[in-house]
């Protein structure tokens, strides 16, 4: 009974010791260790989702410059199907007439014409003149031709000039950009008032 009693002290024992070791905690070697660990894990998380998010503001910024050259082409493309003549290669004649883009703070020394072509315009029917008399200011035969021409073809001949430039811009992000120059054949079409620099 005795010897029992012994054996169920030494177990208590025991598992009061076991007790005591298990409520101690973690010592500082250890607890220095699981800090280095934790630290190298987030670190390693931290850079995998910045470089995670860097790709993706490239991916975005890369499908946004996509969408924005695709809206380009189209809007060239619907403009040079609307084309009677396309210059094969730009003359100097030509070039010597436009304005000079390079003196546009904007534009800058960089400025080259890449594609010129002429197309026909609509005028809108309140634009038209009403008649073609010397009542309505045609006092000239020439005029009053030009005029009744008109009222015939209702549209008119534009010079378009697709320009690239590599000038650096507040407005625009890029390296280059493509800037669209028009030059219609009348400012006020019910007068025959051409524009200047106009060439018929």
């Amino acid at each position: 009974m005795i010897n029992m009693k012994n054996k169920q002290l030494s177990w208590l024992l025991l598992f009061q010791r076991l007790r005591l070791n298990k409520n101690r905690g973690f010592s500082l070697v250890e607890q220095i260790v699981s800090l280095v660990i934790g630290s190298l894990i987030v670190a390693a998380l931290l850079g995998m989702m910045t470089e995670f998010i860097n790709s993706d503001k490239k991916e975005a910024a890369f499908l946004a410059t996509e969408k924005d050259t695709q809206i380009a082409l189209d809007y060239i493309t619907e403009d040079l199907r609307e084309a009677v003549f396309v210059y094969e290669t730009i003359p100097t004649r030509l070039t010597d007439a436009l304005p000079n883009f390079a003196a546009i703070p904007e534009l800058g020394s960089s400025v080259q014409p890449i594609l010129a072509f002429w197309k026909t315009e609509a005028i809108p029917q309140a634009q038209m003149p009403t008649a073609c008399t010397a009542a309505q200011g045609f006092t000239i035969a020439r005029r009053r031709e030009e005029c009744r021409l008109l009222l015939i073809k209702r549209n008119s001949y534009t010079l378009v000039v697709y320009l690239q430039t590599t000038q650096p811009s507040t407005k625009w992000l890029g390296r280059s950009r493509i800037i669209r120059y028009a030059l219609t054949e009348f400012t006020n079409p019910q007068r025959l008032t051409a524009s200047i620099g106009f060439v018929n």
